[in-house]
């Protein structure tokens, strides 16, 4: 469970206590101070509890700060912690990464689809699309490009990935669609960086001798 998570999900759970421990106060004549102690001990348990599982995986993600430490050591210390966070797709992020990192693609994969069972992270996607493009699997790697287009519609990095990709399998009809697309996407703040993805668009088309406005 991610700090996020926690800070969604602790009142909701503090608030199903406080009627269960209610209902338990009704029927045993608890007095007040020990029903407040009782639901301060609980909440103590309960952030403590969710605190080490997100202090373990932090810990575990240091390990991985720099590319070195991407070794098979590393990942056996990742691999380790899975009883304990076997539901975090941060877990399984980190595992991936240090697979790929070590150009283990097929393995890393592996990872990046389990971590997408709990998250729908652009990143993940992208890391995917990355493992799949290295096996040759164009259908693939350009459907995670598009998952990400679609959670990110007004971003043109995922259409300029896309362009891309297309062009590098070949795909010249393909590319220059997401070329199009590129370019008829509104830009709600523009930057340098939006500019320069719009003029390698631009210089895409005009290469196949299409012309852009």
């Amino acid at each position: 469970m991610s700090m996020t998570n926690f800070i969604i999900s602790a009142p909701l759970i503090w608030f199903m206590e406080m009627c269960y421990f209610g209902n338990i106060l009704s029927s045993c004549h608890m007095t007040a101070f020990k029903y407040n102690r009782l639901m301060i001990l609980s909440l103590v348990f309960l952030t403590i509890h969710i605190l080490q599982r997100e202090l373990t995986v932090i810990k575990a993600q240091s390990q991985l700060t720099n590319v070195e430490q991407a070794k098979r050591k590393d990942i056996s210390k990742l691999k380790a912690l899975s009883p304990s966070i076997e539901t975090s797709e941060r877990y399984y992020t980190l595992v991936g990464e240090a697979f790929f990192r070590i150009k283990q693609y097929k393995k890393a994969e592996k990872y990046f689809v389990e971590a997408l069972k709990f998250t729908s992270s652009p990143y993940v996607y992208k890391r995917l699309s990355d493992c799949h493009g290295k096996a040759g699997n164009k259908e693939k790697c350009i459907e995670c490009l598009e998952a990400i287009s679609y959670i990110k519609p007004h971003h043109l990095w995922p259409k300029v990935l896309l362009m891309r990709r297309s062009d590098h399998f070949g795909d010249t009809t393909s590319a220059l669609h997401y070329a199009t697309s590129i370019l008829n996407t509104p830009l709600k703040i523009p930057s340098k960086t939006a500019s320069a993805y719009r003029y390698e668009a631009i210089m895409y088309m005009r290469s196949h001798h299409i012309n852009s406005k």
